[in-house]
């Protein structure tokens, strides 16, 4: 298996969601997107991020990744049990990929 069928790019699309990265170690991946886009792929075994414009600092660019240390299945509401209950939250299970570190790429 190449390097490219290892490493898979997420999408942080808010500040809450690298805040999410960087202190509590794990991203979020709904479950029909995952088996959809890397079902010949998975497990993956590094993940990069790629910052959309909706993230203040580093905005359109990939500038962190990780190592996956672990994946497992949860729901939505485990992740986020003060979310209000929304239709999105009911039927949504999530893939969970627990990072054991962040790392910083250099900026040229």
């Amino acid at each position: 298996m190449s390097i490219q069928e290892r490493l898979l790019v997420g999408i942080i699309n808010n500040n809450r969601d690298f805040e999410i990265i960087r202190d509590q170690h794990w991203y979020r991946i709904p479950i029909d997107k995952a088996g959809k886009l890397l079902k010949r792929r998975w497990p993956p075994k590094w993940i990069g991020f790629y910052q959309s414009g909706g993230v203040k600092n580093n905005s359109f660019m990939i500038s962190h990744y990780a190592k996956i240390t672990a994946i497992s299945e949860v729901s939505r509401k485990t992740l986020f049990p003060n979310e209000k209950r929304i239709q999105k939250q009911m039927r949504s299970i999530t893939k969970y990929l627990l990072m054991n570190y962040l790392l910083y790429l250099n900026q040229f």
